[in-house]
């Protein structure tokens, strides 16, 4: 098996079977103590105990499809050591619920919940109660993932509640916090995989609040394996960048032995920056540059061989030109800057050498403390980035790059010319050195323009570019071209592709214009199509002369996308209020 697929496989798992299934615990206190050791005193009339909860967001405002997240803290404020029942570990506590603006309860659930949503079995025996001895004023800490127990939340205003039964028939301590989902504008989407064989979806997207009080967020969601609606632990925010920016993604070679990293492109005017990510928390960031390129276009899944090699096309001095420039995650060069998060666990961009030890405000530190990570290696002076290009043939209105694991890169170049489309390659190596020119391997057909395009690249078969070529008056005539890198190229007609979005106008069947098409290979080889018609509606299905199917026609979606994973294909979109559509099940997937 993949190593990668193994590790999201091995992740799910623990998130399942360990402790109280959701709950990842954290706990700031000494070992717990054996059986062989002394007792100590259970009194209840010393007994003060203490429960707190709070979001790991600063300011508790939350993005549609972020990773809700919440601190829960339990903490022995009494006279002297006792026994407690463990935050982690036990079946029925602690317990959550969940309220709406209005107070109306929307949800509870336990540990249960969690094996229920995964398919567990819920007829297992009671597990033993789970202690941990606490001294005066030492914390038991845990961390909730809120979408381990619920779908993603709907924009609007919420209450959670944790209740935690301090040992088996004793009493409760009971803590909450409020939390806000806000709507959000969408842009910059970028689908990925999360391991090479396409086992797993790793989307990523650009929210800004439609109040615009707060600048847009990267988001990264990483989907379980072979199952694109369900979540490893919700989209984690990846920083704030600048109204306007564009976000891309990389690519991994088909079936290569890597994938347990990835790679993230942000650009803006004629500035980029670099961040490497695992399991989308991000680990690393270039820092921004200057690459003196304008018209920055980046081209999508650009090559991630464990290091970056970033590509683009723009212009310098009015001149076309391809660009490309090699980085590898250098931590002497850069590191991921600090970010809010949690009290127990660093948030996905806290700086390295954190100290883990420092007690929470109003809290007694641990006896045991904690080993902090070893601090950052002393920067060095670096030479800047230099990015080399290469002259184009003019400005490409669309790109596409196929790779291998080692050699050449081969990039595919769509230009647009009064409506007429032509196509070529343009085959290079990292350093920006030309193995085989321009040349144009399409030019003015009868579909005129180029509306889309993708690669196929799969096991034990020729990589090939994919485009879909259509007529702006015959909206619904298309062509789907192959041009594998190697041979002649092939065209499939498409004369009257049923099921594309219409209307009716003096009784007769219009088609509407297409705002958004989006083209993808799924892993059995067949090409899929999204499609966002005039009227925000998204259709959507394989290519292969059966009907696409219309899948959203309330209100209007954007930003469509298609996750192709083995066992099953999604297109998808977001909503105007910034929400993934289709909303799929949210639990853990094994």
């Amino acid at each position: 098996m993949n190593s990668r697929r193994w590790l999201l496989a091995a992740t799910c798992a623990v998130g399942v079977t360990a402790g109280i299934l959701g709950f990842q615990g954290r706990a700031k206190t000494p070992p717990r103590v054996k059986k062989s050791e002394p007792k100590t005193s259970m009194n209840p009339t010393v007994e003060n105990p203490q429960l707190t909860l709070a979001s790991t967001n600063s300011n508790s405002r939350l993005l549609p499809e972020q990773a809700a997240r919440f601190d829960l803290i339990f903490q022995n404020l009494s006279s002297q050591e006792a026994a407690f029942a463990s935050l982690t570990g036990n079946d029925s506590t602690p317990s959550l619920q969940l309220f709406d603006g209005t107070g109306t309860l929307v949800s509870k659930f336990n540990s249960a919940t969690i094996r229920r949503r995964s398919g567990g079995h819920m007829h297992d025996p009671p597990s033993p109660a789970s202690l941990v001895y606490l001294q005066t004023g030492v914390q038991d800490g845990s961390q909730i993932n809120l979408w381990n127990f619920t779908a993603p939340l709907p924009p609007g205003r919420y209450r959670l509640q944790a209740a935690h039964q301090i040992r088996p028939g004793a009493h409760s301590v009971d803590a909450a916090t409020a939390f806000e989902i806000l709507p959000a504008s969408v842009s910059s989407v970028a689908m990925n995989y999360g391991v090479s064989d396409h086992g797993s979806s790793l989307l990523s997207w650009l929210a800004q609040p439609l109040d615009k009080k707060a600048s847009p967020e990267i988001l990264v969601r990483l989907s379980a394996s072979d199952n694109h609606g369900a979540i490893m632990n919700g989209a984690t925010a990846a920083g704030q960048v600048a109204v306007g920016a564009h976000l891309t993604s990389s690519g991994l070679p088909p079936f290569s032995d890597i994938g347990d990293h990835g790679w993230l492109a942000v650009s803006h005017g004629t500035k980029i920056e670099l961040i490497r990510h695992a399991l989308a928390q991000v680990t690393w960031r270039s820092g921004e540059f200057d690459v003196e390129l304008a018209n920055l276009q980046p081209v999508p899944r650009f090559p991630d061989r464990g290091h970056a090699l970033f590509l683009a096309t723009g212009t310098r001095h009015g001149k076309p030109l391809l660009m490309g420039l090699r980085v590898e995650d250098d931590p002497a060069r850069s590191s991921a800057p600090p970010a809010a998060g949690s009290k127990l666990v660093p948030g996905p961009s806290a700086p390295i050498g954190v100290n883990l030890s420092a007690p929470i405000p109003g809290a007694v530190p641990p006896t045991k403390p904690i080993t902090a990570a070893p601090p950052p290696p002393a920067k060095r002076e670096l030479p800047a980035y230099h990015p080399w290009t290469v002259p184009l043939q003019g400005e490409p209105v669309r790109t596409a790059v196929a790779f291998h694991r080692e050699g050449p890169i081969t990039i595919l170049l769509v230009y647009n010319k009064e409506g007429v489309s032509t196509l070529s390659r343009i085959d290079i190596d990292e350093s920006g050195q030309v193995l085989k020119p321009e040349t144009v391997i399409l030019a003015g057909n009868k579909l005129a323009e180029i509306w889309a395009v993708a690669i196929d690249a799969r096991k034990d078969q020729p990589i090939s570019f994919l485009a879909l070529g259509g007529d702006r008056k015959n909206r619904n005539q298309l062509a789907l071209i192959k041009m594998p890198l190697e041979g002649a190229s092939t065209v499939q007609d498409f004369p009257s592709l049923p099921g594309w979005p219409s209307k009716t106008v003096n009784g007769q069947s219009v088609p509407l214009a297409a705002v958004e098409i989006v083209l993808e290979t799924a892993p059995d080889g067949r090409p899929w199509l999204a499609v966002i018609d005039e009227d925000g509606h998204l259709s959507g299905g394989v290519l292969d002369g059966s009907p696409l199917k219309l899948l959203r026609a309330e209100g209007r979606c954007s930003n469509a996308y298609i996750a192709a994973l083995p066992g099953h294909v999604t297109p998808g979109c977001f909503t105007e209020k910034g929400e993934l559509f289709p909303a799929g099940d949210h639990g853990h997937s094994h």
